[in-house]
């Protein structure tokens, strides 16, 4: 075998461009040369991102039920009886027909809370305090103790103004809130029904309002 050359040993070690070569591109021979791009550099511009918005605020059942009905919501919670009592302008006669018809409804109340604890499921979990369930459970527990103590409030106001309250039927409108509750806390009800209703008596029917629209009704 004769030996190689100078050129040829220069071809084969990359110092010299093989002539058979010369006139090729990738591409075809009337493609332009193009310059060689680095490894990982950008082919296109970066695009600027326009900043986040403010976060969206999470779903509120508590504002859906009040902004469903408006007007009811006033009707049931701005009454003259309501404003009166917490100004301390109620009459006797009027107290006592409240007090009489609500003994009658704190009865149906610690039932109706009763049946809701029934339905839970206290889970097996080591920080109880961090607990959706355990922490209803608290505060179900916590209303049979506010209805106890206005029940313990009933006694006194009596005794402190003179009162004789009289037991009597309910009256229709009571009747119809103590069906209700045990509608809301029935074996067909969910445990959410029921907690749904505990707000709105609670929540709904706090609502302040100023002894002055009282005095103008």
């Amino acid at each position: 075998m004769p030996p190689k050359s100078a050129a040829q040993t220069g071809i084969l070690g990359g110092n010299v461009a093989n002539p058979h070569l010369s006139g090729v591109r990738r591409g075809g021979a009337n493609q332009p040369l193009r310059p060689r791009q680095s490894y990982g550099a950008p082919t296109t511009p970066h695009r600027i991102m326009a900043p986040p918005g403010p976060p969206k605020p999470a779903p509120s059942l508590a504002n859906h039920l009040l902004n469903r009905d408006p007007e009811a919501v006033n009707s049931a919670t701005q009454q003259s009886f309501l404003s009166h009592a917490g100004c301390g302008t109620i009459s006797a006669h009027a107290l006592t027909q409240w007090l009489a018809q609500d003994a009658h409804v704190s009865r149906a109340f610690v039932s109706f809370v009763g049946r809701l604890i029934g339905k839970m499921r206290l889970p097996d979990t080591a920080i109880t305090m961090e607990n959706t369930t355990f922490r209803t459970f608290d505060l179900l527990i916590s209303t049979l103790n506010n209805v106890r103590r206005e029940m313990s409030f009933f006694d006194t106001t009596a005794s402190k103004w003179g009162l004789h309250i009289e037991a009597e039927i309910p009256k229709p409108a009571t009747k119809g809130f103590i069906d209700l509750l045990s509608s809301a806390s029935s074996s067909s009800a969910s445990l959410l029904e029921g907690l749904v209703l505990l707000w709105t008596t609670e929540h709904v029917s706090s609502s302040p309002r100023s002894c002055k629209r009282a005095f103008q009704d």
